[in-house]
């Protein structure tokens, strides 16, 4: 089983919230043997003003989750599959076998890390339905994560992110007709056509296209914006988006 832990943002019950989570795990969901869901919950002591964890507590709360998540692994045999911080909140998602002795480990290890209090709360869940539903990343927000590993990238290299440059998106719809289609509606938007794409794509989508049009990649919601408003147009007539890239633009 591969790991692959990764981050976004959303909005729960009107509030901020920042979500950690296994994306790895997908595809392997449910364990039949883990049907419990365990919730950790974590009262922070110096969040931020919108219920985020602060920077002034980053290492402290991180100390607790280092001391905690292993013991209950290891003592109740659960699998951490990610947590969710909102409100003042961090709370850890474990999924265990039955309910045991969590709460005694918990509370055992909780007085070692000073000034925090955890609470935890079980809820039986065989489908897994709080991993795949309130955990797991909608389309869009599994795009927004993939924008930003790009954007990484691109600094990682040296990349100047103040300059817009050409920006090449790929996308692929069930024939010709929905193609055009999206193409009519994308040059309205200002996007060119880069070329018409050999199937590289399963045979129910085999129909590709690149466009490009001269933007900025950062700050992150620059990129979020326009590839959001590019997925729900290819949406509308069957197709999908399949990222996107573009040169590096050296700092001079």
């Amino acid at each position: 089983m591969r790991d692959e832990w990764d981050f976004f943002q959303r909005q729960v019950n009107g509030k901020p919230a920042s979500i950690m989570m296994n994306l790895g795990l997908f595809g392997r969901v449910p364990q039949m043997y883990r049907p419990v869901l365990a919730r950790v919950k974590l009262k922070m002591r110096f969040p931020r003003a919108d219920g985020l964890s602060s920077n002034e507590e980053y290492e402290s709360v991180n100390a607790v989750e280092d001391l905690l998540l292993p013991r209950i692994s290891d003592q109740c045999e659960g699998l951490y599959v990610g947590r969710i911080t909102s409100v003042g909140t961090r709370s850890f998602s474990i999924y265990v076998g039955k309910e045991g002795n969590v709460k005694q480990v918990v509370a055992e290890t909780i007085v070692m890390a000073d000034g925090y209090t955890a609470e935890v709360a079980f809820s039986k869940d065989p489908k897994w339905v709080h991993y795949l539903e309130e955990l797991y990343p909608t389309p869009a927000e599994r795009q927004s994560m993939l924008n930003r590993r790009v954007v990484d990238g691109l600094r990682k290299e040296g990349d100047d992110l103040s300059k817009p440059r050409p920006v090449d998106h790929f996308l692929y719809f069930p024939d010709a007709r929905s193609r055009q289609a999206f193409l009519s509606q994308a040059r309205e938007m200002g996007f060119q056509l880069l070329g018409k794409l050999p199937e590289a794509k399963p045979r129910d989508l085999p129909f590709g296209l690149s466009i490009v049009r001269e933007d900025f990649v950062h700050p992150p919601h620059c990129i979020d914006d326009f590839v959001a408003k590019l997925m729900n147009l290819a949406e509308q007539y069957e197709g999908e988006y399949d990222g996107w890239g573009c040169e590096i633009v050296m700092l001079q």
